[in-house]
């Protein structure tokens, strides 16, 4: 996962064209922050945060009432307050009035679980020898090569001593060595050439199920003494472990990556043993994505979905997996963000359901795509969801909130030996299980996500940015709210080459799509600021 720079605190989500008529919010979405504004005197601030919620779930598709008690919490206790309020209102049409309203919806939407078969064959041995391995801790065989050996101690995109087109080699032996079709996709970033590789489960259908980590690494950050000293015992690490890992490691050096993201990118090699030979309806994607990190900033993410989306490629569900393996609070809690499109939804549906049937014992946590908990923006599953196809991230119980600072973050103490590894397990068969499920599920899909956006204002009207994850974005961006469209343009003509609007108008330049317009993003800061100052205290 990507650490975005305190400075700038950017947190960067894209709402799903389909999700969205030309120039406009979601009409659901759009009223949300005016209805429970307008109730601000009626209910207490956690009600308002059910409502709210509550006109962030996609109102049309069916859902099982697990899922819809997940993503907005508290909603049968809450519906009989708006309910009376709905009785002492005289409009027909006012606030309690549209709100009781998509609480009844809800109630209409609630159906069975979906049927999630469990998958077996997840080897833990050979799941904690591939993350040593990626790791740099340890050496496995070549697959496919006898005598070679594999050792991977610098995944840094952009490090001139960097093996990711090692690594890149040795996930397509991997995958051959198993009887699996390969694609390989080159792209150039900092002068230099990268690879995604991609084994590839055929189904029935040419319709696409991905399964997605990343392979690269981040550069090191300086770890505060303190806090090492208080954090490290809870782990097992000695001074003597510590002095010996720290022997020799700088700032700015290559982390280990261990969780981030070898317990993803070892977990997608263990589904590739559990699904080859099986024949889905719809084609099952391992994909190895290159460049997530800083300074790549998801390059790889970008260059396979932006082609995606210039094919008109249909992917019925992404899940991504991103940082897996450490469970510092032994809370047994794991996260589940879904995407901007509402088949994002129907994706966690079927993760609850595969937890409880593959996790006994764990416990996923929803986080909707505009809960500030949601890890969603700071993975490549942001871009996923910007290129307009349904995603699904799983991670850790860690978000910009919860735990994001502790040791083995971004560090050289992101090592195996913070790993527990049940839990690894638990949420990698939970992944696998998911994607399995979609797959084999014949239903057809919409029309891909480019054809509803190529009109030229249609597509600048879809993108959005997420305040709702950045405090500090979120009081620069208050703090000029009366020349939002002056804030947008200034941004573009500064020399910040992160900057909002500068990465949102150039998203997806493999897309072949046009720029994105400054008063549409200004109209997406409009509407984003209204959401947070409804729920303010």
């Amino acid at each position: 996962m990507r650490r975005l720079a305190r400075a700038a605190a950017i947190a960067l989500l894209v709402a799903h064209p389909l999700a969205r008529p030309a120039g406009a919010v979601m009409p659901d979405e759009a009223a949300g922050p005016a209805i429970v504004a307008a109730l601000r005197g009626s209910l207490a601030a956690a009600d308002r945060a059910t409502v709210l919620a509550a006109f962030d779930l996609p109102s049309g598709p069916s859902l099982s009432a697990r899922l819809i008690d997940a993503a907005v919490p508290r909603w049968r206790a809450v519906s009989p307050r708006v309910r009376r309020l709905a009785e002492r209102e005289t409009d027909p049409h006012g606030p309690a009035h549209r709100a009781a309203a998509r609480f009844f919806r809800l109630a209409e939407q609630a159906g069975p679980a979906p049927a999630v078969a469990p998958v077996g064959g997840f080897s833990t041995p050979r799941y904690r020898a591939a993350v040593a391995m990626f790791s740099g801790l340890a050496e496995r065989p070549w697959p496919g090569r006898p005598g070679k050996r594999a050792r991977f101690t610098n995944r840094l995109m952009g490090h001139p001593g960097n093996q990711l087109g090692a690594v890149a080699d040795y996930l397509r032996d991997y995958h051959r060595a198993l009887g699996l079709r390969v694609e390989e996709q080159t792209f150039t970033w900092g002068g230099r050439t990268y690879r995604n590789v991609a084994a590839i489960i055929p189904g029935r259908s040419a319709e696409r199920v991905v399964l997605a980590d990343h392979f690269d690494v981040a550069s090191t950050v300086d770890y505060p003494a303190e806090t090492l000293r208080r954090e490290a015992p809870g782990y097992g690490l000695t001074p003597a472990k510590i002095a010996a890992i720290r022997a020799g490691h700088r700032t700015d050096a290559p982390v280990p990556g261990a969780d981030d993201d070898a317990s993803a990118t070892a977990a997608l090699l263990e589904a590739a043993h559990m699904l080859r030979g099986q024949r889905p309806a719809r084609t099952i994607v391992l994909l190895h994505l290159n460049g997530e990190e800083f300074p790549g900033d998801c390059a790889g993410a970008r260059e396979w979905f932006g082609r995606a989306m210039k094919r008109g490629e249909r992917v019925a569900g992404v899940v991504v997996m991103d940082m897996i393996g450490v469970n510092r609070q032994k809370d047994r809690i794991f996260q589940l963000a879904p995407g901007a499109h509402p088949g994002s939804q129907a994706l966690a549906d079927l993760a609850l359901t595969a937890a409880a049937r593959q996790s006994p014992g764990y416990r996923p946590l929803y986080r909707g795509f505009s809960d500030p908990r949601s890890y969603l923006y700071n993975t490549d599953g942001q871009v996923i969801s910007g290129a307009g196809f349904p995603v699904l991230l799983l991670n850790e119980h860690l978000n910009y909130d919860e735990d994001l600072e502790r040791l083995g973050y971004h560090d050289e103490f992101d090592r195996p030996e913070l790993f527990d590894w049940g839990y690894a397990r638990a949420i990698a068969t939970t992944g696998i299980a998911t994607v399995r499920a979609l797959a084999m599920t014949p239903a057809a899909l919409p029309a891909g996500p480019v054809s509803a956006i190529r009109s030229g204002g249609g597509r600048a009207a879809h993108f959005r940015v997420e305040l709702d994850h950045s405090d500090l974005l979120a009081r620069a961006v208050l703090g000029k709210y009366t020349s939002l469209t002056s804030l947008v343009t200034d941004d573009r003509t500064g020399p910040d080459p992160d900057s909002t609007a500068k990465r949102l108008a150039g998203w997806f330049p493999e897309s072949g799509l046009a720029p994105i317009d400054d008063r549409a993003i200004a109209d997406e800061l409009t509407h984003l600021i209204a959401r947070r100052r409804a729920l303010a205290p």
